[in-house]
């Protein structure tokens, strides 16, 4: 029979468990789903420019533009395609990473040209985690060649540290969950 601190140790695993996968349950659940991809979407403005005011502004020199064919490029719905009137002034492809860029769009009204920049915003300080992964990995350990199933997900994120719950069994019987914090580049 098992004393009284190893009692106690599984309690506070249990509990420390239950915790973790409530949480995983909300951020998962409370989590707005990624657009689907090649669909345009229309994008929202930047947080630091959604309440400010537009103004109508004329243009010293001709607006430089796109020829038409860059809408059929750039795989833009068919409405827009097929309008006279809808052109592309700018269009950039952000790199893959786990960053939030601003794409912000210049149109200069001396020359008519766009400038379109990419600000890599800060990590935050303080964040909701937003990623997990369930998976199966398979690789050679003391016993042999060994397989597992494991499921992780963030809980929380400071910065470039990342804090979650992970959990992991093999074909074995063997098993293993807690929490982890990683430093991601």
């Amino acid at each position: 029979m098992p004393g009284r601190g190893e009692l106690i140790a599984w309690l506070i695993t249990a509990v420390a468990l239950a915790v973790a996968l409530l949480a995983a349950l909300y951020v998962i659940g409370s989590k707005t789903p990624p657009a689907a991809p090649g669909v345009h979407t229309l994008a929202t403005p930047a947080a630091p420019v959604a309440n400010v005011e537009k103004q109508l502004v004329e243009c010293a020199a001709p607006v430089a533009l796109y020829k038409p064919a860059a809408k059929k490029k750039l795989k833009l719905p068919a409405p827009i395609v097929a309008a006279p009137s809808q052109h592309v002034a700018a269009a950039t492809t952000t790199p893959d990473d786990t960053r939030q860029h601003t794409i912000t769009t210049i149109l200069d009204t001396d020359t008519g040209a766009f400038t379109t920049l990419d600000r890599v915003e800060p990590l935050p300080w303080l964040a909701p985690g937003k990623r997990g992964a369930a998976g199966i990995a398979y690789g050679l350990g003391d016993d042999g060649p060994q397989a597992k199933a494991y499921a992780y997900h963030d809980l929380l994120q400071i910065k470039a540290l990342h804090a979650g719950a992970r959990a992991e069994a093999d074909p074995h019987g063997e098993w293993w969950a807690g929490g982890y914090i990683e430093y991601r580049w």
